[in-house]
């Protein structure tokens, strides 16, 4: 490595003022002190030099090609997080709503008549999935129930984002396994619960949001499976 291209790790080293994600984030720094620190130390032990770090300066291709990998891998570690809750299948959908305690919810939710199932409470394990590309819902359905899971329905919706208000309001999560009508437009519509991203509050919304054909990138289901007969079996 040349001498005038010499990393100095003290340069690296934190601040004594500690900033949260959400500041750094908030002022436009997308990579924090601490990930550029790491990211010195990798280029050290591939043999790096210190412009090797201009380029993400530089080139907007590149900072757009590592924003979308990050973005893929945090998707990809959210799909493999498991969610256990309870959906109390005797009241309805319109109670369950009230007391999720939203911010807003879609005036249009109960003109939709979103369908649910009714019965016994269950005891669902839930994950956020999203496809690699836009993809057939149809399809997307048959490659779930490969693993056991299937499309949450909007009681089973509202039952997640309730008991995880914090996994809700990172991205928007859609119930595929309840199709409702545009009361307006005649048009099928699913429950979405979303967030208010430009609210300081982050408040937790509840929509009657569009669908087609295809579920794309950009959006993650809300899949589950029942273990109502595994959990009480463990409680016998």
């Amino acid at each position: 490595m040349p001498e005038d291209e010499e990393f100095n790790e003290e340069d690296c080293e934190d601040d004594d003022e500690d900033l949260s994600l959400e500041d750094v984030w908030e002022a436009g720094v997308l990579i924090s002190q601490q990930a550029i620190y790491a990211l010195i130390k990798e280029l050290k032990g591939l043999g790096g030099v210190p412009s090797d770090i201009h380029i993400i300066r530089d080139e907007a291709e590149t900072r757009r090609e590592i924003a979308q990998k990050l973005i893929a891998r945090r998707r990809e570690l959210q799909s493999e997080q498991e969610f256990t809750f309870m959906v109390n299948y005797q009241i309805p959908l319109a109670q369950l709503i009230y007391r999720g305690g939203f911010d807003e919810v879609d005036s249009a939710i109960p003109r939709a008549r979103f369908k649910t199932p009714k019965g016994m409470p269950k005891t669902l394990v839930a994950r956020l999935m999203f496809p690699s590309e836009p993809v057939p819902i149809d399809k997307f359905v048959a490659a779930i129930a490969q693993h056991g899971y299937r499309p949450a329905d909007a009681k089973a919706l509202v039952a997640f984002a309730t008991k995880f208000p914090e996994a809700q309001k990172q991205h928007p999560v859609f119930a595929l396994g309840s199709i409702g009508k545009d009361p307006e437009a005649g048009t099928p519509v699913a429950l979405c619960a979303t967030t208010d991203s430009d609210a300081k509050s982050c408040g937790r919304i509840l929509m009657a949001e569009p669908v087609n054909v295809n579920i794309d990138p950009v959006d993650f289901a809300l899949v589950v499976k029942d273990v109502t007969a595994e959990n009480a079996g463990d409680n016998d």
